[in-house]
C-alpha cells in the first residue's frame, strides 16, 4: 500500500467512527430531553388511580398526573368525612400509597 492509500483509509475510519459517536450521542440526548419533560400518564392510568382510591373509600375531587422520566406521580385533592381529624391524615395517606 502506498502512503496516500493508508492516509485515505485513516481518514475514512475517522469519519465512520465520528458518525457512530454522533449517532449514539444524539440518541442519548433525545432520551435525556424526553425524560426531563413532564408528560401526562394518560386516561387509562388516571382511571386506575381513581379506581384504587374508590376501593380505599377515598373520593377524589381533583387529579393531576405527570410522568417526569420513568416515575409516575399523582397529585390528588380528596374529599374527606368532616369527622376526620388531622391526626388521622397520615393513616389515610399511608394506606393509599402505592410503591
Amino acid at each position: 500500500m502506498k502512503k496516500k492509500d493508508v492516509s485515505l483509509l485513516g481518514v475514512l475510519m475517522n469519519v465512520l467512527l465520528t458518525m457512530g459517536i454522533v449517532s449514539r450521542s444524539s440518541a442519548v440526548i433525545a432520551e435525556s430531553v424526553h425524560s426531563g419533560m413532564d408528560v401526562s400518564v394518560g386516561k387509562e392510568m388516571e382511571e386506575i388511580i381513581r379506581e384504587a382510591a374508590r376501593k380505599e373509600g377515598i373520593k377524589i375531587s381533583s387529579l393531576n398526573t405527570r410522568k417526569p422520566g420513568s416515575v409516575v406521580s399523582a397529585e390528588l385533592k380528596v374529599k374527606l368525612d368532616p369527622g376526620y381529624t388531622v391526626k388521622k391524615a397520615p393513616v389515610i395517606i399511608n394506606s393509599s400509597r402505592r410503591g
